[in-house]
């Protein structure tokens, strides 16, 4: 096959290699330049099924492995909710338990979810595989706050107030929001938050639920803004995203991965 040849690595231990280098959706192969890394690479597989899916951080560094919520009827009919009290639908709570099933064996310190009803039922059903940990709400990990759009479609918002509407696709143009919050709110608002949570769980995994709009809002506090004329990166619903900070410097480490709902009816839903 030659020393470049590609060797897919579901041939070799496929379940416990799929769990080392699927887990967070990376490709299931890897180049190898000669069959010792073979070797290698189930010697690593043996080690990682002795460990389990223990996670060692050091004191100065904090994980949160954020999960957006399951869909919710809002979510497929394309109402913006914001601040708006809703529940997962049918859709949604399929999506919640193949995210629960996905992160079963994952270890965690702590779990704090936004207090809006939708996120707050996804954590309970994740922590279902997680009896020993208590479940913490924040109004900090809220959706942004939209004011007078709430409770409308996005195509009549599109015609009433377009250049706000275009704004939330583009970061650089923070059109206010009448009675709710400016974008540069919002980043404040979940700002703090990640580094109050990261302060106060030095060495610790904290699995967060939250919502879309709050996740570009920690997207962008890890990574920054996106270049001009760049559309925002989006996450779907349910989807995993990971963000670490070490020595005070933060680190997006997984965005949007969504593998675990391949079987699960999905759409794409607004982020608001």
């Amino acid at each position: 096959m030659g020393s470049e040849g590609r060797f897919f690595i579901d041939i070799f231990h496929a379940e416990t290699i799929e769990r080392m280098y699927g887990k967070l959706g990376n490709t299931y192969s890897v180049k190898c330049r000669n069959v010792l890394q073979i070797d290698s690479l189930l010697q690593a597989s043996e080690n990682f099924e002795n460990m389990g899916n223990t996670v060692m951080l050091d004191s100065e560094t904090c994980e949160l492995f954020v999960v957006r919520h399951g869909e919710t009827e809002a979510n497929k009919t394309g109402l913006l909710q914001g601040h708006l009290d809703t529940p997962l639908d049918e859709a949604g709570r399929m999506q919640a338990s193949a995210v629960a099933e996905r992160l079963k064996d994952e270890m965690f310190d702590g779990v704090i979810s936004s207090d809006l009803g939708r996120a707050a039922e996804t954590a309970r059903i994740i922590l279902k595989y997680h009896p020993e940990l208590h479940l913490m709400t924040d109004p900090d990990l809220r959706e942004r706050n939209l004011g007078i759009l709430q409770g409308h479609r996005y195509e009549e918002l599109m015609q009433m107030y377009p250049e706000i509407m275009a704004s939330f696709k583009v970061d650089g143009n923070d059109i206010p929001v009448p009675g709710g919050e400016s974008l540069s709110e919002c980043n404040e608002r979940l700002a703090a938050f990640m580094e109050r949570t990261a302060d106060g769980n030095p060495g610790k995994r904290i699995l967060i639920v939250t919502h879309g709009g709050a996740l570009q809002c920690m997207f962008r506090h890890a990574v920054g803004v996106t270049a001009p004329g760049n559309i925002r990166p989006f996450s779907g619903n349910a989807a995993i995203s990971v963000f670490r900070r070490k020595k005070k410097a933060w680190q997006l480490i997984t965005w949007n991965d969504c593998n675990h709902l391949r079987l699960v009816p999905q759409k794409d839903t607004l982020v608001y």
